[in-house]
């Protein structure tokens, strides 16, 4: 279309605008729809209609025209057009559920040329139609508002109990503040993550299924602030994975024996002297090994989940789902980019991400495998207990000791044993005589883990006066350390069983409270605690499996993120696989040489 036309060939035209509808009776009404022109102004030459609309200031007309070549002088022979570049449709729903709007208007932003045959550029924007959902975008802000503050509180709690846990005299301290932004950091990206994730996916499946208008797609700033809270999110997640695996890492591991030394004759004689035969240190590898193996293990596979992602969305083509038209048709294609939005891009996406995991949670761990409770019944067979701390005074603990007493045994005596615990002819394996639980949460007294600290200190000292190299250095070494380990070995079983005056611990049941805190409400610097964790899988919060919420929700958003920014499915979810394999990676390495230092293990026999 060219100004000439717009202009009618020199004939200046005005319009009115009208909306049509039909009032209860079915009788067909005319409403007169206001006009915002940009051309008006004030007495002082201020453009009212160009002011925000909270002023209200705005001057309404009922006539408009496209193209005016009268009113305007030039200077030379070629006369000015003013022309209309701009025409849009505002319409604004009401917060009824029944499908009423407020009176639209029409806003006109006109321009002047002196080319009378000069087309129009953007034609398709001659007619916008404009819904707003300010209501629905403040809901978003007021929740933004009320959890926020609740984060930071969560956070407080949480550094609160690290510090404790960790053994601190003063609660405020550089570190503790440290820890509590970095577990703000994680608390606040929750809160966007699920926010954002809900009120996008409620608004988009709602508006595609709703019946009457209601619910409408964002203008372009409210998109944009959603672009700003996806970024955030992201760094934030981001954060709080690095935190959760440095935390990971730091953890010490302790494998507890209760092999006992057997005394064997030293010639045929049986009535001569008999020699102590050191305990077999096979069983202890295996179970580091076993360990080390579940460190890395993840409750959903990240390889699999994407692929299934992209067969949905390509595939299967629910990617139409985010086409911008009510109705989950097959018939919706994605034609171009002017049919889609930010809201149901990220919507879709991130729904189907989600579905994934669940399924395979659901169906691989329930169904298929269990790796958690097959190494609780390798530790009682091994005759080995397991204390993992996550922190200096807190961890996890299982109880591995034989019912049997000992597991150097040979392959029919341990099917005997097999075949007596079946029957009921021994005690149980559980820490308490009548109980068959063998997981708890612990938390340990000072003098415990200052005489750890002892131990390891003198094991350190001793290592650091060798002064050899290579293998020597290596067989030097090894000496202190065995020495360590039968030391904390020692300590250890003697804490366990209730042989030491100074340091001693009750059982108990986890309050209601404590579980909901993830906190202990007792002091248990002077006598330690042993809750008792009946689902016996808490102790996978010391591997990444007890952890995928870090990781889940990061993977989530930053395939969203990056396919918005690439606008390509497979190169998102090509640059999430290889980013996540490669953390893990790294991951993984630096859990085992530390994993090497705390559990005194040769990290020669580590697979």
């Amino acid at each position: 279309m060219t100004i000439a036309q717009l202009t009618n060939e020199g004939e200046m035209e005005f319009f009115e605008a009208f909306l049509k509808f039909f009032d209860n009776n079915g009788v067909p009404q005319l409403h007169p729809i206001p006009i915002l022109n940009s051309l008006i102004r004030s007495a002082t030459g201020t453009q009212l209609n160009l002011l925000p609309q909270k002023s209200n200031s705005w001057v309404l007309t009922r006539r408009f025209f496209l193209g005016d070549d009268v009113s305007l002088t030039s200077t030379n022979s070629s006369p000015i057009i003013r022309y209309a570049k701009n025409i849009e449709i505002s319409v604004e729903l009401q917060t009824t559920r029944d499908g009423l709007i407020f009176p639209p208007f029409i806003s006109i932003d006109y321009a002047e040329s002196n080319e009378n045959n000069m087309a129009i550029e953007n034609g398709s924007s001659f007619r916008n139609f404009h819904t707003y959902m300010y209501w629905q975008f403040q809901e978003l802000e007021i929740t933004m508002a009320v959890l926020c503050p609740l984060s930071v509180l969560w956070a407080a709690m949480k550094a609160y109990s690290w510090g404790r846990r960790s053994g601190k005299a003063s609660l405020l301290n550089a570190t503790t503040v440290l820890q509590f932004i970095l577990y703000e950091c994680s608390a606040l990206g929750d809160v966007f993550f699920v926010v954002l994730t809900a009120m996008s996916c409620w608004i988009t499946f709602a508006y595609k299924s709703q019946t009457y208008p209601f619910y409408s797609i964002l203008n372009e700033d409210q998109e944009w602030v959603l672009m700003t809270y996806l970024v955030v999110t992201v760094c934030l997640k981001f954060i709080a994975l690095i935190h959760t695996l440095l935390h990971m890492i730091l953890q010490e591991t302790f494998f507890i024996d209760w092999e006992r030394q057997l005394a064997r004759p030293i010639s045929r004689d049986v009535s001569k002297d008999r020699k102590e035969m050191p305990v077999v240190v096979w069983r202890t590898y295996f179970v580091a090994n076993e360990w080390a193996e579940l460190r890395c293990v993840r409750a959903t596979s990240v390889g699999l989940q994407l692929l299934v992602v992209l067969m949905l969305l390509e595939a299967f083509d629910f990617m139409r789902f985010s086409v911008v038209q009510p109705g989950f048709e097959e018939g919706s294609q994605i034609l171009d980019g002017t049919s889609l939005t930010l809201q149901h891009l990220f919507a879709v996406v991130v729904f189907f991400y989600i579905l994934t995991p669940i399924l395979q949670v659901a169906v691989v761990e329930r169904m298929i495998t269990d790796p958690f409770h097959n190494f609780i019944d390798l530790c009682s067979i091994a005759n080995i207990s397991v204390l993992a701390l996550t922190h200096p005074l807190h961890g996890h603990y299982i109880h591995g000791r034989s019912p049997h007493g000992r597991a150097d045994t040979g392959m029919a005596e341990m099917n005997d044993f097999l075949q007596k615990e079946r029957d009921d002819l021994c005690g149980f394996r559980g820490l308490e005589p009548t109980s068959h639980l063998q997981t708890f949460i612990v938390n340990l007294p000072v003098t415990l883990r200052s005489r750890y600290d002892e131990i390891m200190m003198s094991m350190r000292n001793s290592s650091a006066q060798v002064r050899l190299s290579g293998l020597d250095q290596t067989t030097a070494k090894m000496g202190a350390t065995v020495q360590a380990r039968e030391q904390i070995n020692t300590l250890f079983r003697e804490f366990i069983d209730h042989s030491t005056a100074d340091m001693d611990y009750t059982i108990r049941d986890r309050s209601f409270a404590e579980a909901l805190l993830d906190t202990e409400l007792n002091d248990t610097s002077q006598i330690g605690n042993f809750l008792r964790d009946p689902s016996e899988v808490g102790f996978s919060s010391c591997f990444l499996y007890g952890r995928e919420w870090a990781h889940f929700s990061f993977e989530a958003m930053l395939f969203v993120l990056l396919y918005i920014s690439l606008d390509s499915l497979t190169f998102a979810a090509a640059i999430v696989f290889c980013f996540t394999h490669g953390l893990i990676g790294i991951t993984s390495l630096l859990c085992k040489n530390h994993f090497v230092k705390s559990s005194l293990v040769d990290h020669r026999f580590l697979i």
